[in-house]
């Protein structure tokens, strides 16, 4: 059995977003990207590495109502309190900020973000 892959689904802005995360953070790469052979302005599967995990991305189309619900996140432990702001500022540009920044929990800062994408990030720094 291979390691399994979580995926994000997106109505038409996959690769806006496979851009965005590989600009926001280091050591990403986009891996792949598959259009569907019939929409080539859609994708239909890609994946991207982040810190030598994939993440899959895909596009549902326009019309298509798949919500990424803040309550499934990814938990991000920042090297330092400058890396954390670096990736906060980015993340919450376009996006909500559900909780925090503060110090919490023996960490100088903390904070949960849903980007411009939907996807909830939790951040933290020692």
């Amino acid at each position: 059995m291979q390691a399994p892959i979580t995926y994000f689904a997106f109505k038409t802005q996959t690769r806006e977003a496979l851009a965005f995360y590989t600009t926001v953070f280091p050591n990403t790469k986009v891996l792949s990207v598959t259009p569907y052979p019939d929409r080539p302005e859609l994708v239909l599967n890609s994946q991207l590495e982040m810190h030598g995990i994939t993440l899959g991305l895909f596009d549902m189309g326009a019309d298509e109502q798949a919500p990424i619900d803040w309550g499934t996140s990814l938990y991000i432990e920042c090297d330092s309190v400058e890396e954390f702001w670096q990736l906060f500022d980015q993340l919450e540009e376009g996006g909500k900020v559900l909780m925090g920044p503060m110090a919490m929990a023996g960490f100088e800062q903390v904070t949960w973000v849903t980007d411009k994408f939907g996807v909830t990030w939790q951040l933290v720094a020692h």
